[in-house]
């Protein structure tokens, strides 16, 4: 049997309704997403909703991590996968450079920064 066979005879014989509890836990983890991190508001973002690391679990990053297993969760290795982040002393750090960003390089948002000085 060649892999387009066994792929033709899955797609004929798979139960779509054993895994409606898992599509059902999914659509609701993808409508809290939606809901919480709305696509528009995406770029202007305020840093302490994008990053973790201010002790709650209502960032993006956390939502991303920890919140959404049945759409992908991505669980593991470290935090520089966000970029930013605070610190255990409630710093900012940044895995691009290593070392905490300033406010103004920022713009206090995850959306695009004013190149204007």
């Amino acid at each position: 049997m060649t892999p387009a066979d066994s792929l033709a005879q899955f797609a004929t014989t798979f139960d779509r309704a054993s895994i409606a509890d898992h599509c059902a836990t999914a659509e609701s983890e993808r409508e809290m997403l939606r809901q919480a991190f709305p696509r528009e508001s995406l770029a202007g973002l305020p840093v302490e909703k994008y990053a973790m690391g201010l002790g709650g679990n209502d960032s993006l990053c956390w939502t991303y991590e920890f919140g959404s297993d049945r759409i992908g969760s991505i669980k593991g290795g470290s935090v520089f996968k966000f970029v930013l982040w605070f610190g255990k002393d409630g710093q900012l750090a940044n895995s691009a450079k290593k070392k905490s960003p300033t406010p103004r390089s920022l713009g206090r948002s995850c959306g695009p920064v004013s190149s204007a000085r």
